[in-house]
């Protein structure tokens, strides 16, 4: 389960999204409250279809 799935964050609260890809173009995505939770999540995800996987691109918002 990804922290969408157990976790709803509150309007205006701060989140973070990132992308991961790997040496062969697999990749993951993934969410969470911060850059950290997001980054970990997308690279384990990008892991399971290819190796040497690295975040590329992010995206956080701030909260009001």
């Amino acid at each position: 389960q990804t922290f969408a799935h157990t976790h709803r964050l509150q309007r205006g609260a701060r989140a973070c999204g990132a992308v991961a890809v790997g040496r062969k173009g697999g990749w993951g995505a993934s969410w969470g409250e911060d850059l950290h939770f997001a980054s970990d999540a997308a690279i384990k995800a990008c892991r399971q279809h290819d190796t040497g996987c690295a975040v590329k691109r992010y995206q956080c918002t701030t909260a009001p």
